[in-house]
């Protein structure tokens, strides 16, 4: 079971499987490429993911530098989309949502 508590904030270049994966699991996930923040600068999906309480999915290292507003699960490496989706969902069931806020998970986790 998945902490429902927790919405997810897919960057612009995770892929839409592990997204589509994740919500047939029971999680809110939105994806940047299925918004108007498709192509938008860094800062603004920050922004957005600050004003909705979401926590970013990302593997750009920029957004290392905006995590003191956000929620972060960074990829530290290139997974096949059958990883992604177990690390993802294992963090999610383990950790609560205030474990989250400003704070970065690194995955592999």
């Amino acid at each position: 079971m998945s902490n429902t508590e927790i919405s997810l904030l897919f960057d612009e270049h995770m892929p839409s499987s592990a997204a589509q994966e994740l919500r047939n699991r029971g999680l809110d996930v939105e994806a940047v490429y299925e918004t108007e923040l498709q192509s938008a600068s860094d800062k603004t999906i920050a922004e957005h993911a600050e004003e909705t309480g979401k926590v970013i999915v990302t593997q750009d290292s920029d957004f290392l530098n905006l995590k003191d507003k956000i929620g972060l699960i960074f990829l530290t490496e290139p997974l096949e989309i059958g990883e992604l989706t177990r690390e993802i969902l294992q963090v999610v069931q383990k950790l609560q949502k205030k474990e989250f806020e400003n704070s970065t998970i690194y995955i592999p986790w």
